[in-house]
């Protein structure tokens, strides 16, 4: 179960998953992105992928879809067990920078404080994860113009060392290299455009590889292209 403690850096987790995770010789990391109240389904996707993965990590629009989850998985044992110990997101144009959650994100341990909703998570624009050695630039995409091109999210990229990039906000699924990054978008899960059925993504880092798989929600299979 992961430790449901908010750390300086926005990363939810204990200090020492959240270390773990950017030591590793290898990192799974579950990708979700605007799920726009969708509790269910991004319930059931990490019920199935979870537990497989290292971390979760959201790019915004329906962060309390990933909160609730947080919520349920405290009095869940088994999707407590699914739900990765390490958790990153990024505030979408669609959510609140402070996020009511049933939970004390500045406890110790795991507390349930009911249905009064008295905390609150703090959901930034930008978070930035390591994971397997490698820097994570993580964002919603609309403040770095995503719409519109790259340029923004690859200069902050640079600035931050990070290599990869992940972001959400088109709806639309895509994988590309720049240079010597890789961004990512895994798609929408409840409201797809572009022609795309509703997808999210696995993303793995193993030395020199990285590359994400990309689910569809319809079939529950990995996508050949996109």
């Amino acid at each position: 179960m992961i430790l449901l403690k908010q750390q300086e850096s926005g990363i939810v987790g204990s200090l020492e998953d959240i270390q773990n995770l950017a030591q590793k010789d290898s990192a799974s990391i579950l990708l979700i992105s605007d799920s726009h109240r969708n509790p269910v389904l991004f319930e059931e996707i990490v019920r199935r992928y979870g537990k497989h993965c290292d971390a979760i990590i959201f790019t915004g629009d329906g962060i309390a879809d990933l909160i609730e989850t947080m919520e349920k998985a405290m009095d869940d044992d088994e999707l407590g067990k699914a739900l990765p110990p390490v958790a990153a997101f990024a505030q979408g144009n669609c959510d609140p920078a402070y996020s009511a959650c049933g939970f004390d994100p500045t406890a110790e341990e795991n507390i349930s404080c009911g249905p009064q909703y008295s905390h609150h998570l703090n959901v930034p624009h930008f978070s930035v994860l390591c994971a397997a050695k490698e820097k994570i630039l993580i964002s919603h995409g609309h403040l770095q113009g995503i719409d519109f091109g790259d340029e923004l999210a690859l200069s902050q990229a640079d600035e931050l060392g990070a290599k990869i990039i992940l972001h959400g906000h088109t709806h639309v699924p895509r994988q590309i290299h720049s240079g010597n990054k890789l961004i990512v978008n895994p798609g929408s899960i409840s409201r797809p455009r572009g022609g795309f059925d509703p997808t999210f993504a696995v993303l793995t880092i193993k030395g020199s590889f990285i590359d994400a798989a990309f689910i569809n929600i319809k079939t529950w299979n990995v996508m050949k292209s996109i």
